[in-house]
């Protein structure tokens, strides 16, 4: 339905429920293996003891509480329309299509694409960090994780990773380039123009599982 966004733009931290007073085991319950953290405590502001989680008590309808870890949360423009998501799936999964051949059209002008993406990705990073509240940006520069908001581009992706030209997923890529309106991002353009033509030609791409 046209009534319906293609588009949402998320606050840039998350509340993850905190159960039996440990963290969630992210790892689908194999032992051995340590669950993936979004922050990063460093020990900073506390005297050197480490940062205790940054958490809330939220109660239920019934009164009972239960506490919730705010995190970091790296996607800032997440695509809902499951028609786009299925047709950029094709898209990458087409060798002349995929997220390798757009890794190699940004390579072959680092002067030109490559310095449109780079600043696109610095865009949405800067972006991330503007949206946070006077109080949760205070928090956030406390606990050392100013990084993974204002120095991360696009998905989340490290400095050192974009400013390379590489790509992460197109979906994220025509997301962002449609959140952001005007200011665009080169990759997600070169999807919508790709996925324009494909409407147009009634292209049958190979099929992808998910999104």
């Amino acid at each position: 339905s046209s009534d319906k966004p293609t588009v949402l733009k998320l606050y840039p931290l998350s509340l993850r429920k905190k159960h039996n007073g440990k963290r969630v085991n992210d790892n689908g319950g194999k032992k051995g293996r340590k669950s993936r953290k979004r922050g990063h405590d460093d020990g900073t502001g506390d005297g050197g003891g480490g940062v205790k989680d940054w958490s809330i008590e939220v109660a239920n309808e019934e009164g009972e509480a239960s506490t919730y870890i705010i995190e970091p949360f790296p996607t800032t423009h997440w695509l809902l329309c499951p028609n786009l998501k299925a047709a950029i799936s094709r898209l990458e999964a087409a060798s002349e299509t995929s997220v390798t051949a757009a890794e190699k059209r940004l390579a072959a002008s680092p002067d030109g694409f490559l310095v449109s993406y780079i600043a696109a990705n610095i865009r949405t990073g800067k972006d991330r960090w503007d949206m946070l509240s006077e109080e949760h940006a205070q928090e956030t520069t406390r606990r050392n994780w100013r990084t993974l908001f204002a120095d991360r581009g696009v998905g989340g992706m490290p400095e050192d990773n974009f400013s390379e030209g590489r790509v992460k997923c197109l979906h994220m890529q025509y997301a962002d380039h449609i959140g952001m309106g005007e200011k665009g991002n080169v990759v997600g353009l070169w999807t919508e123009q790709l996925l324009e033509e494909a409407a147009k030609e009634k292209l049958e791409l190979p099929a992808k599982p998910g999104c």
